[in-house]
């Protein structure tokens, strides 16, 4: 919650504005170059002219208030917003009531060429905010106004911000090109049926080919198809219900250069009737059932980068564990090696570090399964914390940690069908 509100408050906080005395925004007219330019992209902002930027739902436009001091945009996705592909993690993002709109839709319909992205832009100077960013703001509402000019209106804006708008259509900008934003408009589905997962995906003229990664255990046992013709939709048959797969797709050009990447996408099949693919409770918490998919009241993730924490814990709410981002001295008695302290990936390396995972599925797949992780994934992680607590208790605090979670803890003691590696016992 902390990183949702902290992008909140960002994005309604005050970003200072300035043109100093006589180097007025100017329009580039006379060969004059107007102050808001990329020759003074760093220059720092001024407090004498202040806009804030709200999404309080009094919008359905990008628009200013009346009296041209704060710009207002919609608080959630618009139906016109489509011609940019937003896909759908990027929708909820727009609809949820976290997170920074602003930023969700100017990362979509602009290139920021590698240099700072918007957000980095505001936040200098203690959030009072850069040349660069007002630039910014400017080729991102000239971008929406050129493709759904139904949802902005400038008639609010400050004179010297409508100078910019004008100036910033005549040169080269960070607005995407048209190529850019079809390219950008491509999208990929990939849906879990009965023995089998759907991947499909939007095209355009750009688009000739599609390659697909995919595997279910380990990255090196991956396979990989490439599809050229025309088709929008590959179904991949025959696989194992709950059995967690991981997908990647990529898009190509003619050329066979790849134009738009995809991250994974977890998929687990399933037969389609609940009490067959998902627990009805702890009682189902046992190795027997370790397949079954866990509920939404049962789902427990991870969390191990940028979190200041010494201890091995659970967060608040008790729906996240946190475990130190970096090795500490005690845990030399899990004779760590040097190669797996550089590894990036903490929690996985200490959990598949000290417990057995190749016989079923590796923590990290039984974490993806579903839409909550299955029943192995929650006996990975009481054995994981029972082990910790033997040999490190003063490493673990389970202050937070759900009453159902700290009995299965219990339960799994001792337990010969436990996943701790016998050495460790």
């Amino acid at each position: 919650m902390k990183k949702y509100f902290f992008s909140f408050v960002v994005f309604t906080i005050i970003v200072s504005l300035f043109f100093a005395g006589c180097e007025t925004t100017g329009s580039g007219k006379e060969g004059k170059e107007p102050y808001f330019s990329e020759k003074n992209e760093q220059k720092l902002l001024k407090s004498n002219q202040k806009i804030r930027f709200t999404t309080e739902g009094l919008s359905e436009k990008i628009q200013f208030t009346k009296d041209g001091k704060r710009l207002m945009l919609p608080f959630s996705y618009q139906e016109a917003e489509k011609v940019f592909g937003f896909d759908e993690e990027e929708i909820e993002r727009l609809n949820s009531d976290s997170g920074n709109k602003l930023w969700t839709r100017m990362s979509k319909v602009l290139n920021t060429n590698k240099k700072q992205w918007p957000w980095q832009a505001a936040e200098v100077n203690d959030w009072g905010g850069n040349v660069l960013y007002i630039l910014y703001l400017a080729d991102f509402i000239n971008v929406y106004e050129a493709k759904v000019p139904s949802m902005v209106d400038m008639k609010n804006a400050p004179d010297w911000f409508k100078e910019v708008l004008e100036y910033r259509k005549t040169v080269p900008n960070y607005g995407k090109s048209a190529e850019d934003l079809l390219i950008s408009a491509l999208n990929a589905k990939v849906e879990a049926g009965n023995k089998e997962v759907v991947v499909s995906w939007t095209t355009n003229k750009y688009l000739k080919g599609v390659i697909i990664e995919w595997y279910h255990d380990k990255y090196q046992n991956g396979q990989k198809i490439t599809i050229t013709d025309g088709s929008t939709k590959y179904v991949f048959k025959d696989l194992k219900n709950l059995k967690p797969y991981r997908f990647r797709i990529s898009f190509a050009d003619n050329s066979g250069e790849i134009i738009k990447d995809f991250y994974w996408v977890n998929a687990t099949p399933r037969s389609g009737d609940k009490n067959k693919d998902y627990i009805k409770g702890p009682s189902d918490f046992v190795n027997e059932k370790y397949e079954l998919l866990l509920t939404e009241n049962y789902n427990i993730s991870c969390y191990d980068w940028g979190r200041d924490v010494n201890k091995i814990s659970f967060s608040e709410d008790g729906k996240m564990i946190l475990v130190p981002n970096k090795f500490l001295k005690g845990e030399n008695t899990f004779k760590y090696t040097t190669e797996e302290i550089g590894y990036e990936d903490i929690f996985w390396t200490r959990i598949e570090k000290v417990l057995k995972t190749e016989d079923k599925q590796k923590s990290f797949f039984a974490s993806t399964a579903g839409e909550n992780g299955n029943v192995l994934w929650l006996l990975y992680c009481a054995d994981f914390f029972n082990i910790y607590q033997k040999k490190l208790p003063n490493m673990v605090d389970l202050s937070n940690a759900p009453d159902w979670f700290k009995s299965l803890m219990e339960q799994r003691k001792d337990s010969p069908d436990s996943y701790i590696k016998d050495e460790y016992k």
